[in-house]
């Protein structure tokens, strides 16, 4: 709605960090792949990796979009507005 209006929203830092987390727990979950399929780790170890890399990086994107959202609630409203 805010791109078709002409309305710019800013970026956050936080955007960079979910995205890091993303990359580095993608990165990590296939390396445990690996090693789990060389058996230097188990299938718990395996799992609960993967678990918590997928957490940490849910709560980073939660995060991120709620100060995402919050950081440019006027913008959204006024584009919201402007649309009826």
């Amino acid at each position: 709605v805010c791109a078709i209006k002409g309305l710019v929203l800013a970026a956050r830092n936080s955007g960079k960090i979910k995205t890091f987390f993303q990359s580095v727990s993608s990165f990590f979950i296939l390396t445990l792949m690996i090693l789990y399929q060389a058996e230097w780790v188990s299938l718990i170890q395996l799992q609960s990796g993967s678990f918590y890399a997928m957490l940490a990086t849910a709560f980073c994107s939660v995060f991120s979009a709620s100060e995402y959202l919050y950081i440019n609630r006027a913008l959204i409203r006024q584009a919201v507005v402007a649309g009826n």
